[in-house]
């Protein structure tokens, strides 16, 4: 009998698309322990290997273009358009690659979050494919390229290439996705952190209170040492702290994970993105966070209490890729 092949293609546009499929993966890799795994992505090896934590072949090559940003809160809105229509020129070539690389592996099904030209190619190869994320690239872009002559026709063939898949899961919340068929809705996926005791590994007085800068794993450019002194605060950053701040430390040095720093501390300073809100929300941190106008995605991202009520997605929705795994 031959062994069962999972085909992953993971997106490199920030964190928050790992951390929604990691879990599930994870779960498949439980219920499914002799499927052999391919994770095909841009992200850094050790990363993916950190965060889903199961053995997987890894194949580094491109899923999507996701959308150039600016930094972490501003899209770039020419890079948008001229990614899409080289891609668009490219477009055979893209496929063609993928469809390569399918065929290397002869996967019994593609799990995507959330490749589009994956897709495309599964389905040339006539290969199962599921589509799992909270938003999806075509209706990102359309909104993104608004008023541009070529944005229909290009709108309208991501489209078709996302609905070469067989089914594509929204996870809660995500943004609407009305002309993708079909499409269905899953729980939210998020961790829990461990509570550690800052104050403890800081060596701070109870009354200091801690707070996390997080921009989702994406550059945002911010001048630390132009930042308000407030009492008994000190802010917990990804990098360097500026010389001379004793407020302000780089949480890269107390050996946490991103979730168990999310769990211990006081509230959250970051974007909306679901990641950051979903996560949140499961670790009951209250977030201060800087809207991104120009994301269509932000309006599906209320601060929900209510999320850490809802069971976990990914056990259901490894539940739901039983049909093509066992």
């Amino acid at each position: 009998m031959n062994p069962i092949r999972l085909y992953c293609g993971i997106s490199n546009h920030g964190f928050g698309h790992l951390a929604q499929t990691a879990p599930i993966l994870r779960a498949v890799m439980a219920c499914y322990p002799e499927v052999t795994l391919i994770v095909q992505s841009e992200m850094p090896e050790s990363r993916l290997r950190d965060w889903i934590e199961r053995p997987f072949v890894y194949e580094p090559h491109f899923t999507d273009p996701g959308i150039p940003m600016h930094h972490a809160a501003a899209v770039d809105r020419s890079a948008t358009m001229k990614t899409y229509r080289q891609l668009m020129h490219n477009w055979e070539s893209v496929i063609q690659t993928q469809v390569a690389r399918l065929k290397q592996y002869s996967p019994d099904l593609v799990l995507t979050n959330n490749s589009f030209t994956l897709s495309e190619a599964a389905g040339r190869c006539r290969i199962p494919c599921v589509h799992v994320c909270s938003l999806n690239w075509a209706d990102i872009y359309r909104a993104c390229a608004e008023g541009e002559p070529d944005t229909p026709a290009i709108y309208a063939k991501l489209l078709a290439a996302y609905n070469q898949a067989d089914l594509f899961i929204r996870l809660t919340p995500a943004m609407p996705m009305p002309h993708l068929k079909p499409c269905e809705t899953a729980h939210p996926i998020g961790r829990q952190g461990r509570c550690h005791s800052l104050h403890q590994r800081l060596q701070r007085t109870e009354e200091t209170r801690f707070v996390l800068v997080s921009m989702g794993g994406m550059e945002y450019p911010l001048d630390y040492s132009q930042w308000p002194r407030a009492d008994h605060c000190v802010y917990l950053i990804g990098s360097t702290a500026p010389i001379g701040r004793d407020d302000i430390v780089d949480f890269r040095t107390l050996g946490l994970s991103h979730t168990d720093l999310l769990r211990s501390c006081d509230a959250l300073i970051g974007k909306p993105g679901y990641g950051t809100f979903v996560e949140a929300a499961c670790n009951q941190t209250p977030v201060l966070y800087l809207p991104r106008e120009d994301w269509p995605e932000q309006p599906a991202r209320p601060w929900q209490r209510s999320l850490t009520a809802l069971p976990a997605g990914e056990q259901e929705i490894a539940n739901r890729l039983a049909k093509w795994l066992s």
